[in-house]
């Protein structure tokens, strides 16, 4: 019984259930539809919207006590102002690649030549071509956490380091998943 419990505590593949890894005619490809993570994305922005009013409504007394010329009250005020946009830039950060995750299909292509990022949003879509050559890594990294059954489970993402810069392919993933996205694609490498 209790074996079943935690399976079901660690079973993340909902995370994932829209995520086709596929061996095409050259190689693996990779799918990524877009609306992943609506939950989470709506629950986030939520949290954003009432901590940045409150943010807002904690900081404009304070900003006119600094003004005010108290030493204490200045740096009390500084401090309160500093927590308040760092916690304002986190969320934002966060509702940043939740909304990507949530807007943004993408199609990873891996072949004898390199890889391929297709990225299309709104209609509008680019590609990004890296040679083998430039690739340095593309390695499963820790990201975020969600929370399941009262428990905080962490989450993975595939990162691609090329030409000296670091991309999130795709992130919230079940560990599985990928590692799975990984080794496909390293094994096209190693052809």
């Amino acid at each position: 019984m209790s074996k079943q419990k935690a399976k079901s505590v660690d079973d993340l593949s909902h995370l994932d259930a829209d995520i086709k890894v596929q061996n095409g005619r050259n190689g693996v490809v990779v799918r990524i539809p877009a609306g992943r993570l609506l939950g989470s994305f709506l629950l986030i922005v939520g949290i954003f919207s009432f901590l940045f009013v409150i943010g807002v409504m904690e900081l404009l007394p304070w900003l006119s006590k600094i003004f005010a010329g108290c030493l204490l009250l200045s740096a009390l005020a500084l401090i309160k102002a500093l927590f308040v946009l760092a916690t304002v830039v986190v969320f934002w950060m966060t509702i940043y690649i939740m909304t990507r995750e949530f807007i943004m299909s993408r199609e990873l292509e891996a072949n004898g030549n390199g890889i391929r990022l297709k990225e299309s949003c709104l209609g509008m879509g680019w590609t990004t071509t890296y040679a083998w050559d430039d690739v340095q890594q593309i390695a499963v990294r820790r990201f975020g956490y969600v929370k399941q059954k009262k428990r905080k489970r962490p989450t993975y993402a595939v990162v691609l380091s090329a030409n000296g810069k670091h991309k999130r392919v795709v992130c919230f993933l079940s560990e599985d998943k990928a590692k799975e996205i990984v080794s496909a694609i390293k094994s096209v490498r190693r052809r």
